[in-house]
C-alpha cells in the first residue's frame, strides 16, 4: 500500500556515522557529501573524565541509506580499503571547503580542511592546520572515492573559514589572513597582508574583489582584494556575534543582498549600498532560535519578483526559508499579516496589547512578514479570508478596522491585477509564495 501525491515534496534520509557528525559539504564533482566525524577511543575506568576524541574524514553517497562503516587504519595499511585522512587526538575539522580552482583554461578539484589543534603545553590554546586533499572515483569501481594528500601546513591559530580568488585560497587562521597559492600563480600576494581581523571568522565568502567575512564578536565585514594585498572597506555599525552569511546576487537593477545571522535569533539584510560595495543594513527578521547556517536555494518562487531565496539551519533542526520583498509585495503580505494577528481565530494565544501594540509597529522596526502565520490561514481555505475581508469591511470584526480591507485590495490590485474575488486570487498567489519548489 502507498500514497500518492502530486505535489513534490523533499524525502529525509537517515544515514548512520560510525562518530558524532561535526561538518558536511556537498562535492559536485565527486556526487557526494564530504563528512567529519569524530570518534571517543575506550575510556579507561580508572579515568573515566580524561576522554580525547579522533577525527575522521568519510565519502557519502546522499542517494543511499547504508549505514557508514567505522574506519579500520589496519585495513587500509594493507589496502583491502581506500585510505582516508583522519586527525591526531583532540584534533578536530572547523572547515571543508570544496574547491575548483581553474587556470590556463583547465579545472582541478581539491579539498580543503582546516582543524583546530590544542597545544600539549596548555590545553586552552590551539593551533590550526591545512590540509589540501585530492579526491576522484576509481575507475574501474565508480562507487569508491580515492584520496590523497597533496598539501599540509600548521598555521598559529585555528582555521575556521575559507574562501576561493581566483587560483588561490585564502585562509582565515584566527585574526590574520592568510593567502594560499601556487608558486605562479595569477595573483602575486604580498609578503605581509595589511588588513586583520577584529575576532576569529566563522564564514567568508569572495565576490569580485570583495571580501565578506562573519566573525565570532563582530558580525559582518567587507574587505577588498588590490595589488597581492588585502585591504579593510567597512564593519556592521552594531558589533553582534556573528553565525552565518550567504550573499545573494541582486536581479537587474537592484543591489546585491548578504543575509546574516547573528546569535540570538536576528536574521539582517545587507545591501550594498555603492561601487565600494558598503554594507547597509536593511530588513531585520526576529526568530525564536538562532541561525546557525545560512544557504543561498536554486529555485526562487515564481510569484515573487526577488533573488533567490536563502534558507537557513537552526540548531533543533528546523529550516528557515528567507526571501526578499518587493514594495507591492510588502503592502499586500504586511497588510495580511496584520488583519491575521488581530483575527482571535488564526492568532488565539496573543494578547489584546500584541494584537494592536505589537502588530502594529512589527513591520515598522524590523520589516519581517512571518510565514508561519500565512500558513494558519491557508490552512482555513480561501472562503476564510473572504469571510474576513467582509466581515472586516462591513466593520463587525471587534478587532479590525474596516480600512484594512480596502488597503488590502488595493495592494492586491496592484500586484495582481484587476479581480471579481480577490480573497480567492490573493489566497492562490500566497499559496504560490509559501510553497517550497523542488
Amino acid at each position: 500500500m502507498c500514497s500518492l501525491d502530486t505535489e513534490d515534496k523533499s524525502v529525509s534520509r537517515r544515514i548512520d556515522l560510525p562518530g558524532n557528525p561535526n561538518k558536511l559539504v556537498y562535492s559536485e564533482h565527486l556526487g557526494s557529501l564530504i563528512v567529519s566525524y569524530s570518534v571517543a577511543p575506550n575510556q579507561s575506568l580508572q579515568t573515566p573524565l580524561d576522554v580525547t576524541r579522533k577525527s575522521y574524514l568519510e565519502f557519502v553517497d546522499p542517494d543511499c541509506q547504508t549505514p557508514v562503516a567505522a574506519y579500520n587504519e589496519e585495513r587500509a595499511s594493507q589496502g583491502l580499503i581506500p585510505w582516508r585522512p583522519s586527525g591526531s587526538p583532540g584534533e578536530k575539522v572547523t572547515c571543508i571547503f570544496d574547491w575548483m580552482p581553474e587556470k590556463d583554461g583547465n579545472a582541478y578539484h581539491l579539498i580543503a580542511i582546516g582543524t583546530s589543534i590544542p597545544t600539549p603545553h596548555d590545553p586552552r590554546e590551539h593551533k590550526g592546520r591545512l590540509v589540501l586533499l585530492q579526491a576522484y572515483r576509481h575507475t574501474y569501481f565508480p562507487d569508491k572515492i580515492i584520496c590523497a594528500e597533496k598539501h599540509m601546513r600548521v598555521c598559529r591559530r585555528p582555521i575556521h573559514a575559507m574562501a576561493a580568488f581566483a587560483d588561490s585560497l585564502i585562509v582565515a587562521s584566527g585574526n590574520s589572513f592568510l593567502p594560499i597559492a601556487s608558486r605562479n600563480s595569477q595573483v602575486e600576494w604580498v609578503q605581509t597582508i595589511t588588513a586583520t581581523l577584529p575576532s576569529p571568522a566563522v564564514t567568508m565568502t569572495v565576490h569580485n574583489n570583495m571580501i565578506y567575512a562573519t566573525t565570532a564578536r563582530h558580525s559582518l565585514l567587507t574587505y577588498k582584494i588590490e595589488e597581492g594585498d588585502i585591504l579593510p572597506i567597512d564593519s556592521d555599525t552594531s558589533a553582534r556575534d556573528g553565525l552565518s552569511h550567504s550573499f545573494v546576487t541582486g536581479l537587474e537593477g537592484q543591489p546585491n543582498l548578504t543575509f546574516v545571522s547573528t546569535r540570538g535569533g536576528a536574521v539582517r539584510a545587507f545591501s550594498d549600498a555603492d561601487e565600494l560595495s558598503l554594507p547597509m543594513p536593511r530588513q531585520t527578521a526576529n526568530l525564536p532560535v538562532s541561525i546557525l547556517r545560512l544557504v543561498q536555494g536554486r529555485k526562487s518562487s515564481s510569484s515573487l519578483a526577488t533573488t533567490k531565496p536563502i534558507y537557513g539551519f537552526t540548531i533543533n533542526g528546523a529550516v528557515y526559508r528567507f526571501a526578499s520583498l518587493s514594495s507591492d509585495e510588502w503592502r499586500l503580505l504586511s497588510s495580511l499579516v496584520l488583519l491575521c494577528m488581530r483575527d482571535d481565530s488564526i492568532c488565539p494565544s496573543l494578547s489584546n496589547r500584541s494584537r494592536f501594540l505589537t502588530a502594529s509597529g512589527n513591520f515598522e522596526g524590523n520589516k519581517h512578514v512571518d510565514g508561519s502565520i500565512l500558513v494558519r490561514l491557508l490552512s482555513r481555505g480561501p472562503d476564510y479570508l473572504k469571510d474576513m475581508l467582509d466581515r472586516c469591511g462591513r466593520g463587525e470584526c471587534r478587532y479590525l478596522d474596516p480600512s484594512i480591507a480596502e488597503s488590502l485590495k488595493d495592494a492586491a490590485a496592484d500586484l495582481i491585477g484587476p479581480s471579481e474575488n480577490y480573497a480567492r486570487d490573493i489566497f492562490a498567489w500566497v499559496w504560490n509564495v509559501l510553497r517550497v519548489e523542488i
